[in-house]
């Protein structure tokens, strides 16, 4: 697990099959599945989104996201600079 300065000061946004090991952040984390499943451990649960489903991951969650065989997703990762009121 580690604590990821990458996404703490930048937007980031990727389709794909999104992928990471264990990790937090104080930015919001926004995932949405597209095609296929995902598997997603949050804070020591294990969740299987379908497709349709959205993710909203908040701020210091412990969260991971394993990789798929033909699943496709949209991350976005929100800056806590824009959620300060949130």
């Amino acid at each position: 697990m580690y604590f990821d300065f990458k996404r703490e000061k930048i937007q980031f946004y990727k389709i794909g099959d999104n992928h990471c090991p264990a990790h937090f952040h104080r930015a919001v984390e926004i995932l949405y599945v597209i095609r296929g499943t995902k598997e997603v451990l949050i804070n020591g649960e294990s969740y299987t989104l379908q497709k349709g489903k959205v993710l909203f991951c908040l701020p210091w969650f412990i969260h991971s996201f394993k990789q798929s065989e033909s699943g496709e997703q949209i991350c976005v990762v929100i800056p806590c600079e824009y959620c300060l009121s949130f």
